[in-house]
């Protein structure tokens, strides 16, 4: 039977600060060169299974 464990590369829970941040420079001239797929704000999470 394989367990499901999700982790985090943060090894915590992301703050709504920072999230916050990433919507700032998005909504900002800064971000003029961003494009193409979506941008994750997830603290770099990992959905992995194990066995």
């Amino acid at each position: 039977m394989r367990e499901h464990r999700p982790q985090s590369l943060l090894q915590r829970l992301i703050e709504p600060e920072e999230i916050a941040h990433m919507v700032v420079y998005l909504s900002s001239e800064q971000a003029s060169a961003t494009t193409g797929g979506a941008l994750r704000v997830d603290g770099g999470y990992i959905d992995s299974i194990l066995p």
